[in-house]
Protein backbone atom coordinates (compact mmCIF):
# COMPACT_ATOMS: atom_id res chain seq x y z
CA UNK A 1 0.00 0.00 0.00
CA UNK A 2 1.02 3.35 -1.12
CA UNK A 3 1.59 5.70 2.21
CA UNK A 4 -0.80 8.64 2.46
CA UNK A 5 1.69 10.98 4.51
CA UNK A 6 3.33 12.90 1.54
CA UNK A 7 0.21 14.02 0.03
CA UNK A 8 -1.13 14.86 3.40
CA UNK A 9 1.91 16.87 4.16
CA UNK A 10 1.86 18.50 0.70
CA UNK A 11 -1.51 19.56 1.25
CA UNK A 12 -0.76 21.20 5.00
CA UNK A 13 2.40 23.35 3.52
CA UNK A 14 0.15 24.78 0.91
CA UNK A 15 -3.05 25.19 3.10
CA UNK A 16 -0.98 27.10 5.98
CA UNK A 17 1.45 28.17 3.41
CA UNK A 18 4.47 27.22 6.11
CA UNK A 19 7.61 26.95 3.22
CA UNK A 20 7.88 27.98 -0.63
CA UNK A 21 8.45 25.07 -2.93
CA UNK A 22 12.36 24.41 -3.42
CA UNK A 23 13.46 26.24 -0.42
CA UNK A 24 15.72 25.36 2.66
CA UNK A 25 14.07 23.83 5.76
CA UNK A 26 15.79 22.75 8.93
CA UNK A 27 14.84 19.42 10.12
CA UNK A 28 15.02 18.47 14.08
CA UNK A 29 16.15 15.21 13.87
CA UNK A 30 16.06 12.97 16.57
CA UNK A 31 16.25 10.03 15.33
CA UNK A 32 13.17 8.42 16.35
CA UNK A 33 9.62 7.59 13.57
CA UNK A 34 8.57 11.30 13.37
CA UNK A 35 11.12 13.50 12.99
CA UNK A 36 12.60 10.48 10.25
CA UNK A 37 9.37 11.10 8.51
CA UNK A 38 9.30 14.32 8.28
CA UNK A 39 13.24 14.37 7.20
CA UNK A 40 12.48 12.06 4.70
CA UNK A 41 9.09 13.19 3.22
CA UNK A 42 9.94 17.14 2.88
CA UNK A 43 13.50 16.02 0.92
CA UNK A 44 10.59 13.52 -1.27
CA UNK A 45 8.68 16.94 -1.90
CA UNK A 46 11.83 18.57 -3.08
CA UNK A 47 12.91 20.72 -0.01
CA UNK A 48 16.17 21.54 0.89
CA UNK A 49 16.78 19.87 4.06
CA UNK A 50 19.29 20.50 6.48
CA UNK A 51 18.97 17.86 9.66
CA UNK A 52 19.45 19.51 12.71
CA UNK A 53 20.40 16.68 16.12
CA UNK A 54 20.70 17.55 19.55
CA UNK A 55 22.68 15.49 21.77
CA UNK A 56 21.84 16.31 25.72
CA UNK A 57 24.05 13.35 27.29
CA UNK A 58 21.14 12.67 29.63
CA UNK A 59 21.55 9.28 28.62
CA UNK A 60 24.36 7.68 28.45
CA UNK A 61 25.19 5.17 25.73
CA UNK A 62 21.66 5.61 24.26
CA UNK A 63 22.17 9.31 24.24
CA UNK A 64 25.01 8.36 21.65
CA UNK A 65 22.98 5.39 19.79
CA UNK A 66 20.67 8.42 18.89
CA UNK A 67 22.73 10.67 17.28
CA UNK A 68 24.15 7.52 15.75
CA UNK A 69 21.04 6.78 14.27
CA UNK A 70 19.65 10.32 12.99
CA UNK A 71 23.61 10.89 11.14
CA UNK A 72 23.16 7.14 9.59
CA UNK A 73 18.87 8.50 8.53
CA UNK A 74 20.59 12.03 7.15
CA UNK A 75 23.57 10.25 5.05
CA UNK A 76 21.02 8.18 3.66
CA UNK A 77 18.70 10.69 2.83
CA UNK A 78 21.66 12.84 1.28
CA UNK A 79 21.51 15.50 3.92
CA UNK A 80 23.75 17.50 5.71
CA UNK A 81 23.15 16.34 9.25
CA UNK A 82 24.29 19.31 12.58
CA UNK A 83 24.87 18.11 15.82
CA UNK A 84 24.93 20.31 18.65
CA UNK A 85 26.30 19.12 22.11
CA UNK A 86 24.63 20.76 25.26
CA UNK A 87 25.83 20.55 29.32
CA UNK A 88 21.92 20.21 30.52
CA UNK A 89 22.95 19.99 34.45
CA UNK A 90 24.95 23.26 33.64
CA UNK A 91 22.13 25.42 32.49
CA UNK A 92 20.23 23.85 35.10
CA UNK A 93 22.20 25.77 37.80
CA UNK A 94 22.43 28.90 35.95
CA UNK A 95 19.29 29.63 35.04
CA UNK A 96 17.09 27.88 37.89
CA UNK A 97 15.47 25.85 35.62
CA UNK A 98 14.17 21.95 35.47
CA UNK A 99 16.23 19.13 32.99
CA UNK A 100 12.92 19.62 30.89
CA UNK A 101 13.03 23.43 30.73
CA UNK A 102 16.62 23.45 30.11
CA UNK A 103 16.64 21.28 27.47
CA UNK A 104 12.99 23.23 25.44
CA UNK A 105 15.88 26.10 25.97
CA UNK A 106 18.69 24.67 24.86
CA UNK A 107 16.74 23.10 21.96
CA UNK A 108 15.13 26.20 20.72
CA UNK A 109 17.95 28.79 21.23
CA UNK A 110 19.89 26.38 19.11
CA UNK A 111 17.21 26.05 16.64
CA UNK A 112 16.59 29.83 16.34
CA UNK A 113 20.10 30.54 15.88
CA UNK A 114 20.18 27.80 13.14
CA UNK A 115 17.13 29.18 11.25
CA UNK A 116 18.78 32.82 11.38
CA UNK A 117 22.27 31.34 9.81
CA UNK A 118 20.44 29.65 7.22
CA UNK A 119 17.27 32.20 6.52
CA UNK A 120 15.34 28.66 6.93
CA UNK A 121 11.88 27.76 9.01
CA UNK A 122 12.84 24.60 11.25
CA UNK A 123 10.34 22.01 10.95
CA UNK A 124 9.43 20.03 14.17
CA UNK A 125 7.97 16.56 13.69
CA UNK A 126 4.74 17.04 15.57
CA UNK A 127 1.96 14.87 14.52
CA UNK A 128 -2.44 14.78 15.09
CA UNK A 129 -1.62 13.11 18.56
CA UNK A 130 0.92 14.97 19.99
CA UNK A 131 -1.66 18.37 19.27
CA UNK A 132 -4.90 16.14 21.06
CA UNK A 133 -2.17 15.11 23.96
CA UNK A 134 -1.36 19.21 24.22
CA UNK A 135 -5.15 20.09 24.22
CA UNK A 136 -5.55 17.76 26.79
CA UNK A 137 -2.91 18.91 29.25
CA UNK A 138 -3.93 22.35 29.04
CA UNK A 139 -7.20 21.55 30.08
CA UNK A 140 -5.92 19.94 32.95
CA UNK A 141 -3.97 23.04 33.91
CA UNK A 142 -6.52 25.27 33.31
CA UNK A 143 -6.45 26.80 30.00
CA UNK A 144 -8.55 29.57 27.87
CA UNK A 145 -8.89 29.65 24.19
CA UNK A 146 -5.11 29.72 23.34
CA UNK A 147 -4.72 26.70 25.03
CA UNK A 148 -7.76 24.64 23.21
CA UNK A 149 -5.83 25.72 19.58
CA UNK A 150 -3.10 23.55 21.00
CA UNK A 151 -0.42 23.63 18.52
CA UNK A 152 -0.03 26.03 15.87
CA UNK A 153 0.96 25.27 12.06
CA UNK A 154 4.09 27.89 12.12
CA UNK A 155 5.27 30.25 15.18
CA UNK A 156 7.50 32.47 14.05
CA UNK A 157 10.40 30.28 12.71
CA UNK A 158 8.72 27.01 13.57
CA UNK A 159 6.54 25.15 11.41
CA UNK A 160 4.65 21.88 12.40
CA UNK A 161 4.05 20.00 8.45
CA UNK A 162 3.13 16.48 10.44
CA UNK A 163 0.45 18.07 12.44
CA UNK A 164 -2.57 16.44 9.78
CA UNK A 165 -0.89 13.17 10.12
CA UNK A 166 -1.55 10.34 12.43
CA UNK A 167 1.48 8.33 14.70
CA UNK A 168 0.30 5.35 12.67
CA UNK A 169 0.71 6.95 9.23
CA UNK A 170 4.34 8.04 9.83
CA UNK A 171 5.59 4.96 11.24
CA UNK A 172 3.33 2.92 7.77
CA UNK A 173 5.57 5.69 6.05
CA UNK A 174 8.97 4.78 7.46
CA UNK A 175 8.54 1.04 7.20
CA UNK A 176 7.63 1.55 3.03
CA UNK A 177 10.55 3.72 2.94
CA UNK A 178 12.54 1.59 5.07
CA UNK A 179 13.87 3.61 7.44
CA UNK A 180 15.44 2.31 10.96
CA UNK A 181 14.56 4.42 13.61
CA UNK A 182 15.06 4.33 17.60
CA UNK A 183 12.70 4.83 19.95
CA UNK A 184 13.49 7.05 23.18
CA UNK A 185 13.15 4.82 26.08
CA UNK A 186 11.82 7.55 28.74
CA UNK A 187 8.64 7.53 26.18
CA UNK A 188 7.72 4.29 27.87
CA UNK A 189 7.71 5.56 31.17
CA UNK A 190 4.48 7.05 32.71
CA UNK A 191 6.15 9.21 35.48
CA UNK A 192 5.40 11.93 32.57
CA UNK A 193 1.81 13.12 32.46
CA UNK A 194 2.44 13.31 28.77
CA UNK A 195 3.11 9.52 28.76
CA UNK A 196 0.23 8.63 30.80
CA UNK A 197 -1.85 10.51 28.29
CA UNK A 198 -0.57 9.19 25.61
CA UNK A 199 -0.11 5.30 26.79
CA UNK A 200 -3.35 4.98 28.92
CA UNK A 201 -6.18 8.07 28.29
CA UNK A 202 -5.85 8.46 24.83
CA UNK A 203 -6.25 4.31 23.95
CA UNK A 204 -8.71 4.21 26.33
CA UNK A 205 -10.79 7.17 25.10
CA UNK A 206 -10.41 5.15 21.23
CA UNK A 207 -11.62 2.02 23.08
CA UNK A 208 -14.99 3.66 24.47
CA UNK A 209 -15.13 5.77 22.05
CA UNK A 210 -13.89 5.07 18.47
CA UNK A 211 -12.81 8.31 16.20
CA UNK A 212 -12.39 10.42 20.07
CA UNK A 213 -8.83 11.50 18.38
CA UNK A 214 -10.41 12.15 15.15
CA UNK A 215 -13.15 14.08 16.50
CA UNK A 216 -11.22 15.97 18.87
CA UNK A 217 -8.78 17.30 16.27
CA UNK A 218 -11.95 18.75 13.97
CA UNK A 219 -12.51 20.33 17.55
CA UNK A 220 -9.37 22.01 17.46
CA UNK A 221 -9.50 23.24 14.02
CA UNK A 222 -12.99 24.88 14.74
CA UNK A 223 -11.40 26.18 17.57
CA UNK A 224 -8.07 27.58 15.81
CA UNK A 225 -11.03 29.58 13.54
CA UNK A 226 -12.96 30.99 16.63
CA UNK A 227 -9.20 32.00 17.80
CA UNK A 228 -8.35 33.83 14.82
CA UNK A 229 -11.23 35.72 14.83
CA UNK A 230 -11.57 36.51 18.81
CA UNK A 231 -7.93 37.59 18.24
CA UNK A 232 -8.18 40.39 15.28
CA UNK A 233 -11.75 41.74 17.03
CA UNK A 234 -8.88 42.22 20.55
CA UNK A 235 -6.50 44.18 18.23
CA UNK A 236 -9.61 46.34 17.17
CA UNK A 237 -10.77 46.97 20.32
CA UNK A 238 -7.18 47.71 21.86
CA UNK A 239 -6.42 50.63 19.09
CA UNK A 240 -8.76 52.64 20.92
CA UNK A 241 -6.32 52.57 24.01
CA UNK A 242 -3.71 52.61 22.07
CA UNK A 243 -0.97 55.69 21.67
CA UNK A 244 2.03 56.63 20.65
CA UNK A 245 3.26 56.52 23.92
CA UNK A 246 1.80 52.64 25.23
CA UNK A 247 -1.09 51.33 25.98
CA UNK A 248 -3.48 53.82 27.99
CA UNK A 249 -4.10 51.50 31.39
CA UNK A 250 -6.27 54.03 32.77
CA UNK A 251 -8.48 54.34 29.88
CA UNK A 252 -8.86 50.75 29.38
CA UNK A 253 -9.66 50.29 32.77
CA UNK A 254 -13.10 51.49 31.76
CA UNK A 255 -13.98 48.82 29.36
CA UNK A 256 -16.00 45.91 31.04
CA UNK A 257 -13.53 43.75 29.23
CA UNK A 258 -10.12 44.94 30.57
CA UNK A 259 -8.36 42.29 31.77
CA UNK A 260 -9.68 40.12 28.98
CA UNK A 261 -8.40 42.28 26.33
CA UNK A 262 -4.91 42.85 28.03
CA UNK A 263 -4.25 39.29 29.01
CA UNK A 264 -5.43 38.39 25.31
CA UNK A 265 -3.05 41.14 23.56
CA UNK A 266 -0.10 39.98 26.19
CA UNK A 267 -0.13 36.49 26.37
CA UNK A 268 1.35 35.56 22.90
CA UNK A 269 4.58 37.71 25.00
CA UNK A 270 4.85 35.24 27.81
CA UNK A 271 2.81 37.49 30.33
CA UNK A 272 0.37 35.66 33.01
CA UNK A 273 -2.91 36.56 33.72
CA UNK A 274 -1.81 37.60 37.23
CA UNK A 275 0.85 39.91 35.70
CA UNK A 276 -1.75 41.84 33.51
CA UNK A 277 -3.97 42.25 36.46
CA UNK A 278 -1.24 43.45 38.12
CA UNK A 279 0.07 46.15 35.96
CA UNK A 280 -3.70 47.43 35.31
CA UNK A 281 -3.14 48.15 39.73
CA UNK A 282 -0.14 49.50 38.74
CA UNK A 283 -1.18 51.79 36.59
CA UNK A 284 -2.84 54.25 39.03
CA UNK A 285 0.12 53.76 41.44
CA UNK A 286 3.61 54.27 41.22
CA UNK A 287 3.83 52.00 38.29
CA UNK A 288 6.29 48.46 38.06
CA UNK A 289 8.10 46.67 35.90
CA UNK A 290 7.19 43.12 34.27
CA UNK A 291 9.35 40.01 33.00
CA UNK A 292 7.36 37.42 30.75
CA UNK A 293 8.33 33.78 31.09
CA UNK A 294 9.35 34.79 27.42
CA UNK A 295 12.13 37.23 28.89
CA UNK A 296 10.14 40.03 27.30
CA UNK A 297 9.59 43.14 29.91
CA UNK A 298 6.80 45.89 29.81
CA UNK A 299 6.79 48.44 32.45
CA UNK A 300 3.92 50.96 33.50
CA UNK A 301 4.98 54.56 33.45
CA UNK A 302 2.20 57.29 34.17
CA UNK A 303 -0.60 54.81 33.25
CA UNK A 304 1.37 54.16 30.42
CA UNK A 305 2.19 50.28 29.51
CA UNK A 306 5.21 50.23 27.53
CA UNK A 307 8.16 48.32 25.98
CA UNK A 308 11.46 47.83 28.15
CA UNK A 309 14.02 49.37 25.50
CA UNK A 310 17.21 47.56 24.95
CA UNK A 311 20.27 49.06 26.61
CA UNK A 312 22.22 51.34 23.85
CA UNK A 313 25.79 51.87 23.48
CA UNK A 314 25.91 55.65 23.19
CA UNK A 315 29.46 55.05 22.10
CA UNK A 316 28.96 52.80 19.11
CA UNK A 317 30.10 53.76 15.69
CA UNK A 318 30.47 52.17 12.44
CA UNK A 319 33.55 54.39 10.18
CA UNK A 320 33.98 53.55 6.28
CA UNK A 321 35.91 55.34 4.18
CA UNK A 322 33.40 55.60 1.24
CA UNK A 323 30.06 54.83 1.10
CA UNK A 324 28.68 51.09 1.42
CA UNK A 325 25.54 49.17 1.87
CA UNK A 326 25.96 47.74 5.44
CA UNK A 327 23.40 45.27 6.87
CA UNK A 328 24.07 46.19 10.69
CA UNK A 329 23.33 48.23 13.01
CA UNK A 330 21.00 48.67 9.98
CA UNK A 331 19.86 47.77 6.46
CA UNK A 332 21.19 50.75 4.29
CA UNK A 333 21.38 49.62 0.97
CA UNK A 334 23.59 52.57 -1.16
CA UNK A 335 23.02 52.93 -5.14
CA UNK A 336 25.30 54.53 -7.44
CA UNK A 337 22.98 56.96 -10.07
CA UNK A 338 23.15 58.49 -13.49
CA UNK A 339 21.85 61.96 -14.02
CA UNK A 340 19.50 60.46 -15.98
CA UNK A 341 18.15 58.74 -12.88
CA UNK A 342 17.37 61.12 -10.40
CA UNK A 343 13.93 62.12 -8.94
CA UNK A 344 13.03 64.29 -5.99
CA UNK A 345 12.93 62.03 -2.56
CA UNK A 346 10.63 64.64 -1.71
CA UNK A 347 9.75 64.61 2.72
CA UNK A 348 10.98 60.92 2.68
CA UNK A 349 13.30 60.95 5.75
CA UNK A 350 14.26 57.13 4.57
CA UNK A 351 15.90 57.66 1.33
CA UNK A 352 19.05 60.37 1.32
CA UNK A 353 20.81 61.63 -2.17
CA UNK A 354 24.14 62.71 -2.48
CA UNK A 355 26.22 64.32 -4.89
CA UNK A 356 28.88 61.71 -6.04
CA UNK A 357 32.18 63.50 -6.33
CA UNK A 358 31.12 65.76 -2.51
CA UNK A 359 30.62 62.04 -0.74
CA UNK A 360 33.85 60.61 -2.01
CA UNK A 361 35.95 63.21 -0.83
CA UNK A 362 34.35 62.21 2.69
CA UNK A 363 34.80 59.76 5.51
CA UNK A 364 31.42 58.43 6.84
CA UNK A 365 30.57 57.65 10.43
CA UNK A 366 27.14 56.08 11.87
CA UNK A 367 26.56 56.94 15.15
CA UNK A 368 24.23 58.23 17.54
CA UNK A 369 23.16 61.60 18.56
CA UNK A 370 25.53 63.48 20.51
CA UNK A 371 25.27 66.52 22.90
CA UNK A 372 25.25 69.84 20.51
CA UNK A 373 24.94 68.18 17.19
CA UNK A 374 23.64 70.22 14.31
CA UNK A 375 21.78 69.82 11.13
CA UNK A 376 21.04 71.96 7.92
CA UNK A 377 18.03 70.08 7.20
CA UNK A 378 17.00 70.15 3.62
CA UNK A 379 14.39 72.78 2.56
CA UNK A 380 15.22 74.95 5.89
CA UNK A 381 17.54 77.92 6.20
CA UNK A 382 20.06 77.48 8.74
CA UNK A 383 20.90 74.67 10.91
CA UNK A 384 18.97 73.30 13.98
CA UNK A 385 19.90 71.22 16.91
CA UNK A 386 19.21 67.29 16.68
CA UNK A 387 17.76 67.71 19.96
CA UNK A 388 14.87 70.41 19.02
CA UNK A 389 14.48 68.03 15.99
CA UNK A 390 13.59 65.42 18.65
CA UNK A 391 11.45 67.14 20.39
CA UNK A 392 9.53 68.41 17.34
CA UNK A 393 9.10 64.46 16.92
CA UNK A 394 8.17 64.10 20.61
CA UNK A 395 10.74 61.33 20.66
CA UNK A 396 11.08 59.61 23.89
CA UNK A 397 14.42 59.15 25.73
CA UNK A 398 14.84 56.24 24.71
CA UNK A 399 13.94 56.86 21.00
CA UNK A 400 16.33 59.68 21.14
CA UNK A 401 18.90 57.57 22.40
CA UNK A 402 18.59 54.68 19.81
CA UNK A 403 18.27 57.29 16.86
CA UNK A 404 21.23 56.51 14.42
CA UNK A 405 23.16 59.93 12.70
CA UNK A 406 24.95 59.15 9.64
CA UNK A 407 28.07 61.43 9.59
CA UNK A 408 30.50 63.02 6.85
CA UNK A 409 33.38 64.22 8.34
CA UNK A 410 31.86 64.59 11.54
CA UNK A 411 29.05 66.62 10.40
CA UNK A 412 25.48 65.09 10.58
CA UNK A 413 24.08 64.96 7.25
CA UNK A 414 21.54 62.32 8.42
CA UNK A 415 18.79 61.30 11.13
CA UNK A 416 17.61 58.35 9.84
CA UNK A 417 13.99 58.00 9.52
CA UNK A 418 13.64 61.31 10.75
CA UNK A 419 15.48 63.99 8.67
CA UNK A 420 17.62 64.47 5.56
CA UNK A 421 20.16 67.39 5.29
CA UNK A 422 20.88 69.60 2.60
CA UNK A 423 24.77 69.20 2.66
CA UNK A 424 26.14 67.75 -0.52
CA UNK A 425 23.25 68.09 -2.84
CA UNK A 426 22.40 66.93 -5.91
CA UNK A 427 22.09 69.49 -9.10
CA UNK A 428 22.75 69.97 -12.61
CA UNK A 429 26.36 70.03 -12.41
CA UNK A 430 26.55 66.26 -10.28
CA UNK A 431 28.44 63.93 -12.47
CA UNK A 432 26.61 61.18 -10.71
CA UNK A 433 24.93 60.63 -6.86
CA UNK A 434 23.98 58.05 -4.70
CA UNK A 435 21.16 57.31 -3.12
CA UNK A 436 20.87 56.12 0.28
CA UNK A 437 17.84 54.14 1.46
CA UNK A 438 16.73 52.30 4.56
CA UNK A 439 15.19 49.19 4.43
CA UNK A 440 15.11 48.40 7.72
CA UNK A 441 15.40 50.78 10.94
CA UNK A 442 15.53 49.07 14.10
CA UNK A 443 14.44 51.97 16.43
CA UNK A 444 12.60 51.99 19.68
CA UNK A 445 8.69 52.29 18.95
CA UNK A 446 7.24 55.13 19.98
Amino acid sequence: MVSVLPQIVLNTIGSHNLIEQGATVIVALSGGADSAAALAVLQMLGYQCVAAHCNFHLRGEESLRDQAAAEAIAGRLGCECRVQHFNVPERCQAAGESVEMACRSLRYEWFERLSRELSAPVAVAHHREDRVETLLLNLLRGTGLAGLVSMPYRRDYVIRPLLDCSRAQIEDFCREQGLQWVDDSSNASTVYRRNKLRINVLPQFEHDFPGAVEAITRSIAHLSEDAAFFARAVARRMELYTTADGVDLRRLASDEDVKLLLFTTLQGEGFTRSQTEDMLTAATGCGGRFISRSGITRHVDHGFLRPIAAEVDADAEYCFSQLMSIQQPVNLEVTRCEPKDFTRPGRDACVLLVDGEAADRCRWTLRHPRRGDRIRPFGMDGSRLLSDLFADAKYTEAQKRAAWVLTADDVPVWVLGLRTSAAMPVTSESKYFYQLKINKLNTIPK
